[in-house]
């Protein structure tokens, strides 16, 4: 299965780069881009991103579980378009005061370390050359 070989190869990517962007949407459809620093192959269709992710892009999951995963190494303009959805948002571990000091920076700063278990659609190349963005089938990703 070519997905099941692009899943492996984007995690490794993800690993070398040391991060990947998220993707999401509001209930509006209005885009939130998120930085995550971990990627992980949890099974054969199942991937784990975590990162202190802020309170929109949190929100967004919960209310529009669709979302895209970019691995992308801009030097080689090689990458990884992960389509899938998000079956579980879990918190791993949590801040309580990250700044003491300063209690306004509580609604401003990520508190939560989270970790989204993403159901993977479909694993498409990525690139700033021109690339197709269709499925194999022939339809839209």
């Amino acid at each position: 299965m070519e997905d099941t070989t692009r899943m492996t190869d984007a995690v490794d990517l993800g690993h070398k780069l040391g991060y990947v962007l998220l993707a999401t949407a509001d209930a509006s459809g209005f885009p939130n881009l998120a930085v995550a620093n971990v990627i992980k192959r949890v099974s054969e269709d199942k991937l784990a991103i975590s990162s202190w992710f802020c309170p929109a892009t949190v929100a967004n999951l919960r209310r529009n579980p669709r979302l895209d995963v970019i691995v992308w190494d801009s030097d080689t303009d090689q990458g990884y378009q992960i389509l899938g959805t998000a079956e579980q948002v879990a918190d791993i571990a949590v801040l309580d005061g990250y700044i003491p000091e300063r209690p306004e920076s509580r609604a401003q700063v990520a508190q939560t370390e989270r970790e989204v278990t993403v159901k993977v659609k479909k694993v498409l190349p990525f690139s700033r050359a021109p690339y197709c963005d269709m499925d194999p089938a022939g339809g839209e990703a």
